[in-house]
């Protein structure tokens, strides 16, 4: 896999402000040919260096929770109920980590699902899962989404910028501990 140059940051930062643009949008943008964009594009995706991908907006189902979820999990079970968690659709980023915690996920909900049910109940049921501390996203900033060398890139006139979602209820945030069901 070849190291990204500076003109191959540029090219990636500009597709992930508007993953739509045409390569002459770009070049404009960036300040070299539309040519010159184009093949480094195309190699970098024939090289699978990146790849284009569309990620719905969170609320594309209608209003949403999001909790950022810290798990403790039994002695020698944290990538099985890792495993397990990962698979399901409401959560959209998982991480096994080091600390006061095993597991960090976030769990999308929607608004008019039992919050208890889906944070508590569901996450306990999961074999090996011991306690919890949930969070409401009260606002996201910034995602995993959101490349890093974007920010470097300036928003032309007219080029979309990602929407950050405002939440409209009060923050708050659940503890539980209890045993694992397995």
């Amino acid at each position: 896999m070849n190291d990204l140059d500076s003109l191959d940051r540029r090219i990636l930062a500009a597709l992930s402000v508007n993953g739509r643009a045409s390569w002459t949008d770009i070049a404009q943008v960036i300040g070299t040919s539309t040519t010159t964009v184009a093949r480094r594009a195309q190699q970098l995706i024939g090289d699978g260096v990146v790849s284009v991908a569309v990620l719905p907006h969170l609320e594309h189902n209608g209003p949403v929770e999001v909790f950022l979820v810290r798990l403790g999990c039994a002695p020698g079970s944290q990538a099985r109920v890792a495993g397990e968690l990962a698979r399901r659709p409401e959560v959209g980023f998982l991480a096994l980590v080091t600390g006061g915690h095993d597991i960090v996920f976030e769990l999308v909900a929607a608004r008019d699902r039992d919050l208890y049910g889906a944070l508590v109940e569901d996450v306990q049921r999961v074999p090996g899962a011991l306690q919890g501390h949930a969070d409401l996203v009260l606002h996201t900033y910034d995602t995993g989404r959101d490349w890093p060398w974007r920010r470097s890139a300036p928003t032309p006139p007219g080029w979309p910028r990602p929407a950050c979602r405002t939440p409209a209820t009060p923050p708050t945030s659940t503890r539980w501990t209890g045993t694992s069901s397995g």
